[in-house]
């Protein structure tokens, strides 16, 4: 057990100055996106040693006592600096219901989507990973609730984000040039409010080709929306995704800082969207919604997907 304990904490040593040596490596990049699990261990193993001195006398866990508590208050502040942005004390209850989750191309439980939309009544269904199985089996229902659809256009396959509502939509995307991997960008004209939307997919980093294509994609949106977005003065701007990016990871944070825009999901004290479909004991945050104006959104709740890997949102535009 000795050796054991030992070999784990080398290994939390190695991840946690990896992550702030080396930030954009791909095994860091995947270490810091499963950091709750990271404090958890540390916190695990500084109660272990202690009760390894305090029962067996072993002075020498000292050394890894300190390095612990020093990781744990370091990732600890970390971890809570995301959260904790507060909720305007007034909630919308006349503004426009969205519904956003990421519903898995593997879904096949089409009365569980159906059932869910029925719970929530949105005006506005914003899917990604929506395919052509899917189209085929929730259009009857679809069509008849949502007459305004959008998907991406020049797209091989129907896999990707699509758009269901009950509001005029005006495709935006071919508005300016994209790169090979499109994404979602329209508007939508609510009552006494415009809307400028993107909706966006990026890949997820299960091999370091598929990070290198995230980044770059990030990459992509980043630059549209300084360059683009930010002319579209006359409506608020928001961006519903599944950015594949934990909000602990530096890729996030050169996000954020390079945009004038509030991550609605800092509202929540802890959140967690996606969990992994093979150990679903392993849960990240990588769904977000952002918006260029912090009061237009709220309530924001989390919404269970029925047959998915990640939890999607419900939340409510002001009119």
């Amino acid at each position: 057990m000795k050796w054991f304990v030992v070999y784990i904490s080398c290994a939390l040593f190695f991840l946690g100055l990896g992550t702030i040596v080396f930030p954009q490596w791909y095994i860091f990049e995947l270490a810091i996106s499963f950091l709750p699990y990271m404090l958890v261990l540390h916190l695990f193993l500084v109660w272990y040693l202690l009760a390894k001195i305090y029962f067996v006398r072993r002075w020498w866990s000292v050394v890894l006592i300190v390095l612990h508590i020093a990781f744990f208050l370091y990732y600890f502040n970390h971890f809570t600096s995301f959260y904790g942005i507060e909720a305007p004390s007034v909630e919308q209850e006349d503004g426009v219901g969205v519904l956003y989750a990421n519903i898995s191309k593997k879904n096949y439980n089409y009365s569980g989507l159906i059932t869910m939309i029925q719970e929530y009544e949105p005006a506005v269904v914003m899917f990604v990973e929506f395919a052509d199985h899917h189209d085929e089996n929730l259009k009857p229902f679809l069509e008849k609730e949502y007459p305004y659809v959008n998907r991406t256009s020049w797209s091989r396959m129907f896999v990707g984000s699509m758009v269901f509502s009950k509001f005029p939509i005006d495709d935006l995307s071919d508005d300016f040039v994209q790169w090979s991997w499109r994404y979602g960008y329209f508007s939508m004209d609510l009552p006494d409010s415009l809307y400028y939307v993107y909706l966006v997919h990026t890949s997820s980093p299960i091999s370091p080709a598929n990070y290198r294509m995230r980044n770059k994609q990030l990459a992509v949106v980043a630059d549209n929306i300084l360059q683009y977005a930010s002319t579209r003065d006359d409506g608020t701007t928001l961006l519903v995704w599944d950015l594949n990016v934990s909000p602990w990871s530096r890729f996030y944070k050169e996000f954020v800082d390079a945009k004038d825009m509030y991550d609605m999901t800092r509202g929540f004290p802890v959140l967690f969207s996606w969990r992994l479909a093979w150990f679903p004991l392993f849960w990240s945050h990588i769904d977000y919604v952002f918006s260029s104006d912090s009061d237009v959104i709220w309530p924001i709740e989390q919404v269970v997907v029925p047959w998915s890997d990640h939890r999607g949102y419900y939340f409510t535009l002001s009119p």
